[in-house]
């Protein structure tokens, strides 16, 4: 299969795929035009997950570019490579909504979000918010009951986060949380003026994820479930 892949100039998974018998070279492939929402977040998390697997040869002669991600995805996903080529341009920022990466250094990054929990107090359900923040690199959580989810308790949670951390990191990733978000989402997100100034007093940079794009959020409602 190696020596086959080199006369061809194919990839050695072409091969094996002929090899295998799933297919062949002049069998022509029907793929759907549009995925659904879910579909597409899979997708998504898949390409994020091959360069970030791959992100060694982004340079040089064995570089992976759109068709190598389609080829290594489209039968799992049964996708077109038009499609894929979309969805990279899209990860890459070529088109409006922006790339976030998944794979982070030590305190680069801390990704937060709300929840809500049921409680029982002497008998009594209540239903609870939960802040929650994750440091990716490590999954360390930090989880907190607070009154409500105004600007006062979602401040003091976040600074409550650091202390339990230990320092600031570099980057906190933020949904779009109406709390800090005046309009706008993702790299467009217009910030609310406090927490702007809440930013700047703790010197982080807000990174805010891009509407309907799962694969961009954060870890911190997956790890406290």
């Amino acid at each position: 299969m190696r020596d086959a892949a080199g006369i061809l100039q194919i990839s050695r998974n072409t091969v094996k795929r002929y090899w295998d018998g799933a297919h062949t070279p002049d069998e022509k492939k029907n793929y759907p035009a549009q995925l659904d929402s879910p579909q597409k977040e899979q997708v998504m998390a898949a390409l994020v997950k091959y360069y970030e697997d791959n992100k060694h040869l982004l340079n040089g002669k064995q570089r992976i570019n759109a068709k190598t991600a389609w080829e290594a995805i489209r039968e799992k996903y049964k996708i077109g490579e038009s499609t894929v080529r979309r969805y990279v341009r899209e990860m890459k920022g070529k088109n409006p909504e922006g790339f976030i990466p998944l794979s982070f250094e030590p305190a680069e990054v801390m990704q937060v979000d709300w929840c809500k929990v049921k409680i029982n107090i002497n008998g009594h359900i209540w239903t609870v918010p939960v802040f929650c923040a994750v440091l990716p690199y490590s999954y360390a959580i930090f989880a907190m009951v607070m009154p409500d989810m105004k600007m006062p308790c979602f401040l003091e949670a976040i600074v409550e986060a650091y202390r339990f951390f230990g320092g600031i990191c570099q980057k906190t990733f933020f949904d779009n949380l109406k709390t800090a978000v005046f309009s706008g989402n993702g790299k467009h997100a217009v910030k609310q003026e406090r927490f702007r100034m809440f930013e700047a007093h703790y010197a982080f940079d807000a990174i805010f994820m891009n509407a309907e794009a799962g694969w961009e959020k954060g870890n911190g409602k997956r790890q406290l479930m």
